[in-house]
């Protein structure tokens, strides 16, 4: 594209042709307000989201200006403007500026059909406005996955079906995250910009509530599961001389928190993976120094388990 005329600058680029602003035209902006119409805001957008230069911008934005005077309406919206603009960019050829100008979202159909009809692509959602709010969030990370984060090879191969990008609408986030007890058991809850906090727990039921109120808070940084690790072995200190009854209901505590905790993405469930070990060990457990109850890291408890031969050694130089 070649651009014969001088560069310009604010109003002054838009000095002349200036009836056809004067027509009583309004813009129903994305900041739900209604503005007054003004071609410097096509110009202003082009040079601030994209690498077109000034004299291409001024033309673009002149001749997507003759475009809506000839639709003779009174309101248009900002997506409308969006598209002639781009639209007028692909005629020039300007296939680059035109993907850098472009617009994320859904059409008003997909968002009524997501909005007012269940999700059939993952059963774990159930249908309601923080799923609607997922689906439609996600749609747009993944328009801007593939658009900005991936390569356009990368991106064509993914759409052919080559290959699959995972979680797409999540790529701003880290997959799966695996935790340890112990640092609840050492430190409470006491989360970046939580509006509350907890200190270590001193009985096993305020244990396992953090620990699920830790993941619930997890949940919303990473896209899959958040796991424990080893779960059974380091609650046994909070364990000792809790019997069978009580053992009993505090495994239910576990499995129906967990299960009705539906803060995750979505409204969803927490998506957990809990570990248990059971005769054999892992060399990386032996004589490391146990957290007991709401007490520091280097004092031990003498509950007892079973090592890697079977015999019985105590706690604190199992863990």
């Amino acid at each position: 594209m070649k651009v014969s005329e001088p560069i310009q600058r604010s109003a002054d680029i838009f000095a002349d042709n200036k009836e056809s602003t004067e027509l009583s035209l309004f813009v129903r902006t994305s900041d739900e307000e209604l503005k007054k119409w003004d071609r410097a805001k096509i110009f202003e957008a082009l040079m601030r989201e994209t690498t077109i230069s000034e004299d291409a911008a001024a033309i673009v934005a002149r001749e997507v200006e003759k475009m809506i005077a000839e639709l003779e309406i009174d309101v248009v919206t900002a997506p409308l403007i969006r598209e002639l603009t781009n639209a007028k960019l692909v005629e020039y050829g300007l296939s680059k500026i035109r993907k850098q100008h472009t617009r994320l979202g859904v059409p008003l159909y997909d968002a009524r059909q997501i909005i007012m009809m269940p999700n059939k692509e993952n059963a774990n959602v159930p249908h309601g406005p923080e799923a609607t709010n997922l689906t439609l969030a996600e749609n747009i990370k993944k328009e801007f996955a593939l658009l900005e984060v991936f390569s356009q090879d990368l991106a064509d191969a993914h759409m052919r079906g080559d290959i699959h990008l995972h979680d797409l609408g999540m790529v701003d986030r880290p997959y799966c995250s695996g935790q340890s007890i112990e640092y609840v058991k050492r430190f409470g809850l006491n989360l970046p910009n939580a509006l509350s906090i907890a200190k270590p727990a001193r009985h096993p039921e305020v244990l396992i509530e953090q620990i699920i109120k830790f993941s619930a808070a997890l949940q919303g940084h990473f896209s899959g599961a958040i796991g424990w690790d080893a779960f059974n072995l380091f609650l046994a200190p909070y364990l000792v001389n809790v019997d069978d009854r009580r053992m009993k209901q505090l495994a239910q505590i576990l499995i129906y928190e967990f299960a009705q905790q539906a803060v995750a993405r979505g409204g969803q469930s927490i998506f957990s993976d809990l570990t248990s070990i059971g005769r054999s060990l892992t060399i990386s457990w032996v004589y490391r120094p146990s957290v007991q109850r709401g007490s520091s890291p280097e004092r031990t408890t003498r509950t007892t388990c079973l090592n890697r031969r079977g015999s019985s050694r105590p706690y604190s130089m199992c863990t």
